[in-house]
């Protein structure tokens, strides 16, 4: 990613995705080079990213029983799959 001119890596996983945009969340951290610039940019303000890095292919009722752990950072990757999964699992799930 890089803001104001700074190159800076960091890998953010989208919350949401479709046709055309996605959308990350940030936590805003008092040192961190990429939130605080990430906060305090407007509206017209250039950021440029790179693609996606991996992927995972999901088969419905594969295993009849899924455990999913996470904490810290690791929750915001786990939201996009259990988003995919559970209207998969739950055809009732809105």
């Amino acid at each position: 990613m890089r803001v104001s001119g700074d190159m800076v890596h960091r890998s953010y996983t989208p919350i949401k995705e479709g046709p055309g945009y996605f959308e990350i969340m940030i936590k805003r951290y008092e040192n961190g080079p990429i939130s605080n610039k990430m906060h305090l940019s407007l509206p017209g303000d250039q950021i440029h990213m790179r693609g996606f890095m991996g992927s995972y292919t999901y088969t419905a009722n594969k295993y009849p029983t899924i455990l999913m752990i996470s904490g810290g950072t690791g929750i915001a990757p786990m939201y996009p799959v259990c988003v995919t999964m559970l209207p998969k699992l739950t055809p009732d799930f809105e």
